[in-house]
């Protein structure tokens, strides 16, 4: 993180009173630009990373001591742009006196939901994750045979318990979702109909 690592809580310490409005996530796509905080004191990983990428919108990532998967993506002031207390003010500057370029790290920055994070995006990635180490593992040994499949998830997972996430976007930003019965097609513990 270049060095700003002791910059990432901008001095605060727990107890200090924080000042100014909070936005809602629905709020974020009338803005140019969205200041992704770390989470608590600490400079944690922050859920609201999740929502910021796809408006648009200039991401000011303030600098925090954390990497998730996507991040090797991200180069600083192409798709987004690391921040910190001295900083954050003079690149706002500088982006309002040139509109183009603001609105060109946005368009970047959305392309890192579009290509990265976005439903059908995570499940590619999770699929070629589960690919690899189910190949790497041998997992194909019990997971090609049926009947050893059958027995393998109903010894490991609470068969009468799993639910399915629906792909439905609602304005509250909850997911749907429906149990799954045993009889439905896929079912790991249920009986095993082919989906090709």
């Amino acid at each position: 993180c270049r060095g700003l690592i002791r910059n990432f809580n901008s001095g605060l310490k727990p107890g200090d009173a924080v000042t100014g409005a909070r936005a809602e996530i629905l709020d974020y796509p009338r803005h140019r630009y969205l200041l992704n905080l770390p989470g608590g004191f600490t400079g944690s990983y922050s859920k609201n990373g999740n929502h910021v990428w796809r408006t648009g919108a200039v991401v000011l990532w303030w600098v925090a001591p954390f990497v998730e998967w996507y991040h090797p993506a991200l180069q600083d002031f192409s798709n987004y742009i690391v921040v910190a207390r001295r900083s954050v003010g003079p690149i706002v500057q500088a982006l309002e006196r040139n509109p183009a370029a603001a609105a060109a790290i946005g368009r970047r920055g959305k392309q890192i939901h579009d290509e990265l994070l976005c439903g059908a995006c995570l499940a590619r990635w999770l699929k070629t994750v589960l690919e690899t180490v189910r190949r790497e593992l041998k997992f194909d040994q019990i997971l090609d045979d049926e009947a050893e499949a059958v027995r393998f998830f109903r010894k490991h997972l609470p068969c009468d318990d799993l639910v399915e996430v629906l792909p439905v976007l609602t304005t509250t930003m909850r997911m749907q979702w429906r149990k799954v019965s045993s009889d439905d097609e896929g079912h790991p513990c249920g009986p095993r109909r082919s989906r090709r």
